[in-house]
């Protein structure tokens, strides 16, 4: 279940019954130390562990956020093998299925992203273990999500200088993830000045920033159209593809849904492209509730 700031996790973990909680230091209004130490007064969560994500990995931080109540300590840009580690360490070992036999062999070899500009693609790829499919899920969220964010950085006043920073911080850790480094600079570089209270600095670098990183997103956005081969046209989504991602969607399988998703991106339709458009958008948001209700309605008509 995700969130955007600390009172929307606090409701959610006063509404629900949590194996595991990631906890973001820096968000809107309220931040993930206090946050965390009102969620510890619920009584279902007492104990539940709870993880500090940050991009700040200065000393003594770790430290930090452990005295704070919190359990455990990721570093962003998030690291798939850290994570999975987390994962594997806190989740109850009931809860946790074995991963299946070819997860660690399917690098999606038959995509291929060559340079672009402005981004460290192959320091990316080693940090996806060389995964280019799942690199290239990625590079399109952040081309999806990423101008929204953009936008509410256009006028930096001095009412608005926290919230900037808080904006610009979550730029920045997207960006380094993706490998890149000088969009990932500049948002570094404005948040730096925002949380300084520096409107000036913030005023004169933002415009560099926001079209930098708005001319990568353009980039992005033209990576898959300018390369990809003509698809084979079909009337309509594939049955079976659809019944294999409703299947996957009930029981949570991300492996499955993946692969449904692949058979569906093989093709271009005359009719209900809009479908697999959205099932591509709530596939990427683990929407997997959504995806459920409307497939068996879809599927049932």
């Amino acid at each position: 279940d995700p969130c955007e700031s600390g009172e929307d996790a606090i409701g959610l973990a006063s509404a629900n019954r949590y194996d595991l909680i990631f906890m973001d230091h820096m968000m809107p209004g309220m931040d993930g130390v206090e946050a965390t130490s009102r969620i510890r007064k619920i009584e279902e969560h007492e104990k539940t562990p709870i993880i500090a994500l940050t991009a700040n990995a200065i000393s003594g931080m770790r430290e930090m956020f452990l005295e704070s109540g919190m359990d455990d300590f990721l570093t962003k840009p998030i690291d798939p093998a850290k994570l999975d580690h987390i994962l594997r360490k806190w989740i109850p070992a009931d809860k946790q299925g074995a991963p299946p036999e070819d997860t660690a062999e399917r690098k999606h070899e038959d995509v291929k992203i060559g340079p672009i500009e402005g981004v460290d693609v192959e320091a990316a790829l080693r940090r996806l273990g060389g995964n280019a499919g799942a690199y290239l899920n990625v590079l399109e969220t952040y081309a999806a999500y990423t101008p929204a964010i953009l936008d509410k950085l256009e006028a930096p006043t001095e009412d608005s200088l926290m919230s900037y920073a808080i904006e610009a911080h979550g730029v920045k850790g997207s960006s380094y993830s993706i490998g890149a480094l000088e969009v990932g600079r500049l948002a570094e570089d404005l948040e730096a000045a925002a949380k300084a209270g520096n409107l000036a600095e913030v005023s004169e670098k933002n415009g560099v920033f926001l079209r930098r990183a708005r001319e990568l997103i353009e980039r992005l956005s033209l990576l898959r159209k300018g390369d990809s081969p003509a698809k084979e046209q079909r009337n309509a989504p594939p049955r079976d593809a659809l019944e294999a991602m409703l299947e996957a969607s009930a029981g949570y399988d991300t492996n499955a849904m993946t692969q449904a998703m692949e058979e569906l991106d093989k093709y271009s339709y005359e009719t209900e492209a809009e479908l697999v458009d959205w099932l591509r958008e709530q596939i990427e948001n683990l929407e997997y509730d959504l995806i459920r209700k409307r497939l068996s309605a879809y599927l049932e008509s």
